[in-house]
């Protein structure tokens, strides 16, 4: 199997290598971790959104870093928790937001 494609993120001096896309298997356990939080009805042949947890948000978030990001500055351990703890809020949030534009890019 190939190496997947990687590019680094530098946020405010911090080098975060991550994928360039997310497999189908990595969404489907990022989807996973918010629908645990999510009561999903049908209404007629429609689903509707009936139940929110809105603190599932950083489940999906930290499972988003699980999945995506492969080292930070130049070390692979622990890259979940040393987001959390390492880091000011706004430079987890910035992270947070680029992996999720790359996970949910779409082609044209």
């Amino acid at each position: 199997m190939n190496e997947r494609e990687t590019t680094t993120l530098t946020i405010e001096g911090h080098d975060f290598v991550v994928k360039t896309y997310a497999t189908a298997r990595e969404v489907n356990a990022i989807q996973a971790a918010y629908f645990r939080g999510t009561k999903v009805e049908l209404v007629g042949d429609q689903p509707k959104i009936s139940d929110f947890n809105p603190s599932i948000q950083g489940e999906v978030h930290k499972e988003m870093i699980s999945q995506m990001v492969l080292s930070i500055d130049g070390n692979a351990e622990n890259i979940v928790d040393r987001c959390l703890d390492s880091f000011p809020a706004d430079i987890y949030n910035q992270l947070v937001a680029q992996l999720d534009a790359i996970v949910t890019k779409k082609k044209s």
